[in-house]
């Protein structure tokens, strides 16, 4: 494939990317900054006719009168093997650390698979932007769960909405009601069939929010393909990553269509660069897809993992007063993609801002649960039924370690922490 000779990655080049970008999205994966040693080379000239018109390096050093010290190929190829050999030393640095002065984070990718094969393919093939043959394969609270409550959904759309020219509006505020976006938080699915249900008698499409909850399933069907459209995310921390970005599946051809038209700037004519709609640049590089690809190999062992961790951290904590273990429902299977406690203060003499305080001078990494939306003042205004059992969860629940590579040892320092807190 053609490429540039340096630059920022582009989705309108067939290969824009330079090797900084790509050390980024590699240090994302590994969950801290990367700082290669690289050459002196020489900046090229600012953008120009020539830049803008030249996707071949060879002709760009013709017309330009010099070329790079560094191609594409062997930086890629420097970088991955600066990447392993820090990897490498990075494992046995944390095996060989005093295990108090080590700080456990909270949720780090998992590197052990063929993630370094299907790199190297990506530079052996020149595919490294956003084509090649890894793009394609890519894509191919209620109390008792924490979850959305399906009553509420099922009596707001039920009594709160009425049909007013062929939509869905709001009563009392007049809106139109375009979408139910149920959220899968934590890796634990919503009860899905009575809000699909209420929606499909109402005319409401239903977007699954599954960015946490990959690998989950709902009653034998994967979360994620249950309404008209499944969104998940492959950021840095997810159970499976690419470094970043997302995917959007759907049962629908016309929506795949819309959805791929809008990613790849909604032009309706790439030649002349014509758009009719207003679209954006949301396509991952077929780096990024290689090492989601490798990712999506192992999906079912880094579940088993995050499940096993649960599972200990629920046996442990099963008759400690005042710890109480994230619930699973008999009708679900969560990958407990974050594993999380409520703290209650009365009974546990502490709360949960309390116990992260004592856990991160412990080097141990924790998160609160996200501020309820009807909090959040991006929404002020908005209408908010419900309520009450998120605020309870917003100011008592805590997530821990629960990283797929969290070894016994080091979970075991996160358990004898939380023990000390609270007895």
């Amino acid at each position: 494939m053609p490429r540039e000779l340096k630059g920022g990655p582009s989705t309108s080049a067939p290969a824009r990317i330079s090797i900084g970008d790509l050390a980024t999205v590699i240090g994302r994966l590994i969950g801290r900054p990367l700082e290669p040693e690289v050459e002196t080379c020489r900046i090229r000239p600012p953008a120009s006719e020539v830049e803008r018109l030249c996707a071949d390096a060879g002709r760009a050093a013709e017309m330009l009168g010099w070329r790079a010290e560094v191609d594409v190929e062997r930086g890629l190829e420097a970088t991955i093997a600066w990447i392993g050999d820090n990897l490498d030393r990075y494992h046995q640095t944390a095996m060989s650390s005093e295990p108090d002065h080590r700080r456990i984070p909270l949720s780090v990718p998992c590197l052990e698979g063929n993630e370094r094969a299907y790199l190297a393919e990506c530079i052996e093939t020149n595919w490294v932007s956003s084509a090649g043959p890894f793009v394609g394969r890519f894509e191919t609270a209620d109390a008792e769960t924490w979850q959305v409550d399906p009553a509420i959904v099922v009596r707001y759309l039920t009594e709160g909405c009425e049909q007013r020219g062929g939509a869905v509006h709001d009563r009392s505020t007049g809106r139109r009601v375009a979408a139910v976006l149920p959220a899968h938080i934590l890796g634990h699915p919503v009860d899905m069939d009575p809000i699909l249900a209420a929606a499909r008698r109402h005319g409401v499409p239903v977007v699954e929010d599954a960015a946490e909850a990959l690998g989950a399933t709902y009653k034998g069907r994967a979360v994620g393909t249950l309404g008209d459209i499944g969104c998940f995310s492959f950021n840095g921390n997810k159970l499976v990553t690419s470094g970043g970005g997302g995917m959007v599946v759907t049962g629908e051809a016309a929506i795949a269509d819309r959805v791929r038209h809008l990613t790849t700037q909604a032009k309706s004519d790439p030649v002349e660069h014509v758009h009719d709609a207003v679209g954006y640049n949301y396509r991952l590089t077929n780096v990024q897809a290689a090492v989601g690809c490798a990712q999506m190999d192992r999906l079912a062992d880094l579940v088993e993992a995050r499940r096993r961790i649960a599972g200990h951290y629920r046996a442990v904590f099963a008759d400690v007063a005042g710890i109480s273990f994230m619930p699973e429902a008999s009708w679900a299977r969560s990958t407990f993609w974050l594993s999380t406690v409520r703290v209650e203060a009365e009974t546990a003499g502490i709360d949960r801002h309390g116990l992260a305080a004592v856990l991160d001078a412990a080097g141990i990494e924790t998160r609160p649960l996200w501020q309820p939306l009807h909090h959040s003042p991006a929404h002020a205004g908005a209408r908010a039924l419900g309520g009450i059992v998120s605020d309870r969860l917003n100011h008592e629940a805590l997530s821990l370690p629960s990283s797929a590579s969290l070894t016994e040892a080091d979970q075991g320092r996160v358990i004898d922490a939380v023990l000390t807190a609270v007895q």
